[in-house]
């Protein structure tokens, strides 16, 4: 799994730009805060430790922290992992006793967000109109800021709908219903936050808080913080680097980067263009090595015009002969517009590493390949 970064240098300095950047940078804040070695959040509010806070500066580094977290959770309030860390800063403020007013007007946004579902979108109208009820709103908040945001995090977390579906039944049991990630930033090569939600057996437990495991409703919800792509060149901006192989051996004039219209922007994407000499065509990775006991996520967007489109991994190390040393996410791809296809693996017994696999099988047409990510994420009860 990614570790998380070390060094947390000019905090404030780096979120003031933070704002201006776009999504990919807004999902890859620091991961680590003043005190951000300490437990995680309870189901009640974040838990922090003021002896971590002793410096006025640190103090003011996440006042700072709180304010562009807050400003940036009312534009993009569909940032969990942002939210998430906003609460965690408020609760350091709350245990250095410092009341911060970024952290309370964020709690009121999330305060009125939930009041709003529970009044089919009339909870902040109703509150102007009855001024009893919005004092009322103040003081359900005056105890902890953290506590709420808290709250409307695991509420978001519990029925969100993911940005990208799987809905994978694992062996034991757990099922991945999808994940959040910014694909664009994994594929360019740098490290993004990444949330996954998993439904499980009744009486599971699918990890520590620790370990970035939370219970929300009937979803178990896993973040990764700083997770990166262990593809090289996932989004083919360097052409077919990282993708030197053909499994095949077929032309290489059967192997093309283009340029394509992928949703509203133009790309570089890989492109097989098999012909009737040669039928079968493929990229195929640099060996990527692969942790026996992990699990992996793998994903990437496809098109085909008569082609035949599979996207999977050929397994590598010492495989039992009559164990097929290769499986797939998606197989038989024909559709002409673009469709993202993604699923979790583990290794075979007696893999070490893998490449990843994109083929065109058997077929006279084209098959095109955007953002290919192939990312640790840790299994659920282990």
């Amino acid at each position: 799994m990614a570790g998380r970064a070390r060094g947390w240098p000019g905090l404030a300095v780096f979120l003031v730009a933070l704002a201006c950047l776009p999504a990919c940078a807004a999902l890859s804040r620091p991961a680590r805060l003043p005190g951000s070695d300490l437990a995680s959040p309870s189901r009640n509010a974040p838990v922090s430790h003021s002896s971590s806070l002793g410096s006025p500066s640190a103090v003011h580094d996440l006042q700072e922290a709180a304010y562009y977290y807050s400003r940036y959770y009312a534009l993009a309030f569909r940032d969990l992992v942002g939210l998430k860390r906003l609460a965690e800063v408020c609760a350091a403020l709350e245990e250095a006793g410092v009341e911060d007013e970024g952290c309370r007007e964020a709690a009121e946004r999330a305060a009125r967000g939930q009041e709003d579902k529970g009044t089919g979108g009339q909870g902040d109208q109703s509150a102007r109109e009855a001024g009893e009820e919005a004092d009322g709103l103040q003081y359900a908040i005056s105890d902890s800021t953290a506590a709420v945001l808290w709250e409307a995090w695991l509420e978001q977390v519990a029925t969100v709908q993911p940005q990208y579906m799987v809905g994978q039944r694992l062996d034991d049991g757990w099922t991945l219903l999808g994940y959040d990630v910014d694909e664009e930033c994994l594929a360019r090569g740098e490290p993004a936050d990444m949330v996954l939600y998993w439904t499980g057996p009744a009486s599971a437990n699918a990890g520590s808080e620790q370990d970035g495991w939370y219970r929300a409703g009937e979803r178990w919800v896993q973040v990764v913080e700083r997770v990166q792509n262990l593809v090289l060149n996932g989004g083919f901006e360097l052409g077919a680097i990282g993708f030197p192989r053909d499994i095949y051996r077929a032309d290489p004039a059967t192997r093309q980067m283009v340029t394509d219209l992928r949703g509203e922007r133009r790309t570089t994407v890989a492109l097989l263009d098999s012909t009737e000499v040669y039928s079968a065509t493929s990229f195929a990775s640099l060996n990527v090595p692969v942790n026996p006991e992990g699990l992996y996520l793998q994903a990437g967007w496809m098109k085909s015009q008569g082609g035949n489109g599979y996207l999977g991994r050929g397994w590598i190390g010492g495989i039992a002969a009559d164990t097929p040393s290769y499986n797939y996410v998606v197989t038989s791809v024909k559709e002409e517009e673009w469709r993202h296809y993604a699923g979790v693996a583990r290794p075979l017994a007696g893999a070490t590493g893998c490449q990843i696999w994109l083929i065109n099988w058997k077929a006279v047409g084209q098959v095109y390949f955007d953002n290919i990510v192939w990312v640790e994420v840790g299994l659920p009860g282990k």
